[in-house]
């Protein structure tokens, strides 16, 4: 996701966009005069002097201040008071588009099968559109192209930056059966554990199932510190995780292939 957006809390940008205030021609001065400016201020920033830069060069607006409404995208199975997601409401981010992208001039392709990531490109899209259609140049092009294919038909596209194109590929239509190398298990025990329910079984069940049913299994799933299995260094810990590559079922195991359309991308 930090490929495609920036966000930073509000505060931190209020401070810089402060800073940048208070330094007469602030936006024109080289790297040396920022850097004294910055170390004027130094005890009171919430960021390092990299950082402030690629604030600054963000160019945050009012269009960019967004507020945390977890309605909007339910996390998970915790979504009571308590948890972390649900208590992050109302708190205030700026958050940006990167446009890295414009700048090259090949066909970038992305696949991912994650909700979030899509939801963000589409949301990408949407603003890519309506900065265009408010362009003074690109705008009345893009409008006078569109009602030509009103009138008659499709013609070329005028030359306007880039967008994101989003499209879908149905499981249904691009797995079919017999390109299926691996059989796919859903397993409602697939869960994290509920002190206020210990009798339910979670998926520590389902490994120790595994387990008790090949000794020899590989199992990769998250919450690896949980079965004793702890990296070299403790703060890699968060990165390690654990997800079932083998299980009591031969048929599970074998090689995966790729539908042939995702070939063509």
């Amino acid at each position: 996701m930090a490929d495609l957006l920036t966000i930073h809390p509000r505060e931190t940008v209020d401070w810089v966009h402060k800073l940048i205030a208070s330094v007469p021609s602030f936006k024109t001065l080289g790297m040396t005069a920022r850097l004294e400016a910055f170390e004027a201020s130094l005890k009171e920033a919430p960021v390092s002097f990299d950082q402030m830069l690629g604030i600054v060069e963000t160019h945050y607006t009012d269009q960019d201040l967004i507020t945390i409404n977890p309605d909007v995208e339910p996390f998970g199975v915790n979504n009571s008071p308590s948890s972390p997601y649900v208590k992050i409401g109302g708190q205030q981010y700026y958050a940006g588009i990167r446009d890295w992208w414009t700048r090259n001039s090949y066909r970038l392709t992305v696949t991912t099968t994650e909700r979030k990531i899509r939801l963000a490109l589409e949301f990408i899209r949407r603003r890519q559109l309506e900065r265009i259609e408010a362009h003074p140049k690109y705008g009345p092009a893009l409008r006078e192209w569109r009602a030509q294919i009103d009138t008659v038909g499709i013609i070329a596209k005028p030359q306007v930056p880039p967008t994101w194109r989003i499209t879908d590929l149905p499981v249904a239509s691009y797995l079919p059966r017999d390109r299926m190398r691996v059989q796919i298990y859903l397993d409602e025990r697939a869960r994290a554990s509920r002190k206020d329910k210990p009798d339910r079984e979670w998926v520590r069940h389902i490994h120790q199932e595994i387990m008790a049913s090949d000794p020899d299994a590989i199992i990769i799933s998250n919450k690896a510190d949980e079965y004793g299995i702890t990296p070299k260094h403790p703060e890699w810990a968060e990165h390690f995780q654990v997800r079932a590559l083998a299980a009591y079922d031969p048929a599970v195991r074998g090689e995966f292939a790729y539908p042939e359309p995702f070939d063509r991308l």
